[in-house]
């Protein structure tokens, strides 16, 4: 079987179409704005939806220990929601206790009601039965004139009842109704007021997630700090944190692709991040996903034009290292400092890489410890003697030499 081609000539190894969305798991709420300030995470494919809810889990309450003026808005907004739930509640419950009261005299009337008819009928017959026959014609004329007028008040009554009812009604309906809705406009503008700290932004991108700090908020988180606390209880404190997420980068600029933007918020990062009092190594790290328009080489030429001319360049162990990630439309660009000592900042720490050598020296410009290794008394006599043999084996090969020249002559 051959591969099925798409329309532009490209093919999956599977023999499908092209999947979007980065992979076909549709994450992502398209919360796309023009500057924003968030998280990238690298993955697993198809496991976007798990690092983004694993992301949430161990980043919200690391920013909230950071930032405790976070934790105190949602803190008061939480609890002003809950005392209007609880009003409305309290409003329901009256609501129900005043039809029940108003039910139970109703039907008690009723009752007493009928009650009084029948025994007035029993009276009326046990009269009727001491009587005698020739009043009998009389005395049922004058129950069914005394019943029809018993049925006119009952009537009339019945009627002022219900008339009474409906003006009560409707005077108390509007107040309730107001109050209820009142209170139901201010329980939908605080839960307006009550935004998610991070949102998920589609990236178009497999195994990449991008999450968005709010925006009401991108002034008071300091997201390189975040990431380095992350960095520092992963990879000193050793504890676990994420199940699904491999890297995690700091995007303090992200915006819509393009050079201008770049070149623009390029140099407001470099300005903020890097010093230029004394020199220091830095180098790119760039990785381009689905957009045709940028190369590392482009991007290289931009950065190396804005870099203050006192840094050099060193790909081995630089001190600053410019992130430049573009996935589809999207660019994300950070400074970060030690970045092979935190394995590329991996949130995984691997325990056959914690035996690796220290190069946060030269992150610090300073010149490697040196080692001393102990030796005992037998090992220096040891050496002592080779040293003394090897000078013998010397001497005697120029006396050879010496005894070789003079036979010549």
């Amino acid at each position: 079987m051959g591969h099925k081609h798409n329309k532009k000539g490209k093919f999956n190894k599977k023999g499908g179409k092209k999947q979007k969305n980065g992979g076909g798991s549709g994450i992502g709420n398209g919360n796309f704005d023009d500057l924003m300030k968030g998280f990238i995470i690298m993955t697993d494919q198809d496991r976007e939806k798990n690092a983004v809810s694993d992301a949430n889990n161990f980043l919200i309450p690391i920013i909230e220990e950071l930032y405790p003026s976070v934790q105190n808005i949602s803190q008061k907004i939480n609890s002003q929601i809950d005392t209007v739930q609880k009003k409305i509640k309290t409003d329901d419950n009256q609501e129900q206790k005043q039809q029940q009261e108003d039910e139970q005299p109703s039907e008690q009337k009723c009752d007493s009601q009928q009650q009084e008819n029948q025994i007035e009928e029993k009276q009326e017959q046990e009269e009727e039965q001491k009587k005698p026959v020739e009043n009998e014609i009389d005395q049922q004329e004058e129950q069914e004139l005394n019943e029809e007028d018993n049925e006119s008040e009952s009537e009339e009554e019945q009627q002022q009842q219900e008339d009474n009812q409906n003006q009560e009604k409707p005077n108390e309906q509007p107040s309730i109704q107001t109050a209820n809705d009142k209170l139901d406009e201010e329980l939908n503008a605080l839960k307006s007021q009550k935004d998610k700290l991070l949102y998920n932004v589609n990236t178009d991108v497999r195994c990449t997630v991008f999450l968005k700090v709010n925006s009401k908020l991108m002034n008071d988180i300091d997201v390189t700090n975040v990431v380095e606390n992350i960095m520092h209880k992963v990879h000193q404190e050793k504890t676990t944190l994420t199940r699904f997420c491999h890297r995690m980068y700091p995007a303090e600029y992200a915006f819509r692709a393009d050079t201008e933007n770049l070149k623009k918020y390029m140099e407001q990062l470099i300005k903020e991040r890097i010093q230029t009092e004394a020199p220091s190594s830095w180098m790119l790290e760039c990785k381009v996903r689905n957009n045709s328009k940028f190369n590392r080489k482009n991007v290289l030429d931009i950065v190396n034009g804005l870099m203050p001319k006192i840094h050099f360049v060193d790909y081995k162990v630089p001190f600053y290292t410019i992130i430049v990630d573009i996935c589809h439309n999207l660019m994300c660009l950070s400074i970060l400092k030690n970045y092979y000592d935190y394995k590329k900042y991996s949130v995984k720490v691997n325990p056959q890489l914690n035996n690796q050598k220290d190069y946060s020296y030269l992150n610090q410009n300073k010149q490697p410890p040196k080692q001393v290794i102990p030796v005992t008394e037998e090992q220096l006599k040891e050496i002592e003697q080779k040293q003394e043999e090897q000078k013998a084996q010397l001497r005697a090969e120029v006396i050879k030499n010496d005894d070789d020249d003079i036979d010549l002559i």
